[in-house]
């Protein structure tokens, strides 16, 4: 009987090696799976296989969810601190003059025509669109400076802070013109973008018009220059024959064969 019950005791030892002490749960949980599916012990008593296997399964689990409340616990806190980080980022824009008005008249209440407050939100809009243009434009210049190490995180930062407001901003106005004019959230950014383009084609051709007329008082300029210059040198040139005639008479007065031949000369 010495043979079985040594074999017997054998196969109970201890699960776990003296190397396995202190590692971590999921080699654990390997460990036990594997001797689950490999020791006589075990595998002759499906009951206590059953249940190492379960054990292993649980202890697996429990290392997985407690890793996983520990990452959703630095995300969370790292979501935190960024959002407190962007809400102390200076605005990318200046204060938006247009949507405090509409507000303002908003809360005026009957007293303001709805024509009124429709115009005041038309120019809100008008705002936005540019601004957004601006964003669109501005955007992969940024991202190329932000990649090359040009500029910092927290300029990069701003910029996406901008962003997302004014994505908040353009829905508040779909609701607003909706709730003025039922449907109306679909055109008026549409109708802000012409009216925005009929803006930029007026400053251009009054900047076009400006240096015309820059142009032409700069050729009036210099041809009251050259009229000058042509005055001063004819001036000049009577000048220097009243002298020459002067000078000739004095000589011929003093010495007559001398002014003759001066004259002759």
């Amino acid at each position: 009987m010495a043979g079985p019950l040594a074999s017997s005791r054998r196969s109970t030892s201890p699960l776990l090696p003296p190397i396995l002490i202190g590692a971590p749960p999921s080699i654990l949980a390997i460990h036990l799976i594997h001797i689950a599916h490999l020791n006589p012990f075990y595998v002759a008593n499906p009951t206590r296989r059953f249940h190492l296997t379960m054990s292993s399964y649980v202890l697996l689990a429990g290392y997985a969810a407690g890793w996983a409340v520990v990452f959703g616990t630095f995300v969370s806190i790292y979501h935190r601190r960024k959002q407190a980080a962007l809400s102390q980022l200076e605005s990318w824009f200046p204060e938006h003059q247009e949507r405090n008005l509409y507000y303002d008249l908003q809360e005026a209440g009957d007293k303001v025509p709805p024509a009124v407050l429709q115009s005041a939100l038309i120019k809100r809009a008008v705002t936005d669109v540019q601004r957004a243009i601006d964003l669109q434009t501005k955007k992969q210049t940024l991202s190329a400076l932000v990649k090359s190490g040009s500029i910092g995180e927290d300029i990069w930062n701003q910029f996406q802070a901008a962003e997302a407001e004014l994505e908040n901003e353009m829905m508040d106005m779909v609701q607003e013109a909706n709730s003025l004019r039922p449907g109306w959230g679909q055109g008026i950014f549409q109708l802000s973008s012409e009216i925005l383009g009929h803006q930029k084609v007026r400053e251009l051709r009054e900047k076009t018009e400006k240096r015309a007329a820059g142009a032409q008082r700069i050729r009036e300029e210099q041809r009251a220059a050259h009229e000058e210059l042509a005055r001063r040198v004819a001036a000049w040139r009577a000048d220097e024959a009243n002298y020459s005639a002067s000078t000739l008479i004095a000589t011929s007065v003093a010495d007559p064969p001398a002014g003759l031949k001066q004259r002759r000369a």
